[in-house]
């Protein structure tokens, strides 16, 4: 998957080339690739490269964030040309609960771009994440730039607003597409009703405490599969179609 960071924090278009930023899965993880130019502003870090830095964020840097929004637990990547990094779990507002944890990255760099490698372990990642953003951070003191994937929409802005990350993270955030296989739901046709078979891998996440084939009220605190209220008139029509003619329906791809 690929994305570019092409507008300022607040919506406007940037006037640089744009941030790069490609995920995609790897054996265990998620292989995370930066393609920037490079501003060289602030400075360096005195951190040694290749190793966490703390407060990274008041740096050059390119950030992505991977939050479940039902727990408002998320995942801090941050990367920086000079090769340090900072790798933060956080669960609600600016609540850190691991911090500076280790990470693969390597940075090559030009006089005007850099590009850098990061291997995120699954172990990483908070459970079901649903959601991403990515930012582009450079430039010092008043001439500061801050830039995001998914800005802050202009119509929501405040006279005299200043960038602040955790409004963006809980307001700007898209949908991020799956890096696992897709989920498969079938319909066919039963005696009493509609037949649904489901076809989805398993991240073996802890077990309700009740006994199975037993109903549960919250079982998407676990691990579920559901149909929303956007699947009703699929549905609906499905049973009209099945009940007419007995045909059965082909297999397509849900994501939830």
């Amino acid at each position: 998957m690929d994305f570019k960071i092409e507008y300022t924090w607040d919506g406007f278009p940037v006037k640089h080339e744009p941030v790069f930023v490609r995920l995609n899965p790897g054996d265990g993880g998620v292989v995370m690739e930066v393609s920037a130019p490079f501003f060289n502003d602030p400075p360096a870090p005195l951190g040694e490269p290749g190793k966490p830095f703390n407060e990274l964020w008041d740096y050059e840097v390119v950030e992505a964030f991977f939050l479940n929004d039902i727990t408002e637990q998320y995942l801090e990547v941050e990367l920086c040309p000079h090769g340090q990094h900072l790798v933060l779990l956080l669960s609600g507002r600016r609540n850190v609960w691991k911090q500076e944890l280790a990470l693969s990255f390597r940075v090559s760099r030009e006089e005007t771009k850099w590009e850098g490698k990061a291997y995120l372990p699954w172990s990483y990642f908070p459970p079901k994440v649903t959601k991403f953003n990515s930012f582009a951070i450079h430039g010092s003191k008043d001439k500061r730039n801050y830039e995001a994937l998914y800005p802050v929409p202009q119509h929501e802005l405040q006279q005299g607003q200043k960038p602040d990350f955790w409004t963006i993270e809980f307001t700007a955030w898209e949908n991020l597409p799956v890096l696992h296989r897709l989920v498969s739901l079938k319909f066919k046709s039963g005696i009493q009703g509609l037949l649904m078979e489901v076809n989805a891998f398993f991240d073996d996440l802890p077990t309700p405490p009740e006994y199975a084939d037993q109903p549960r009220d919250g079982p998407w605190e676990y691990e579920d599969w559901g149909l929303d209220e956007l699947m009703k008139p699929v549905i609906q029509y499905s049973m009209k179609k099945l009940r007419s003619d007995k045909c059965d329906l082909k297999p397509f791809p849900c994501v939830f």
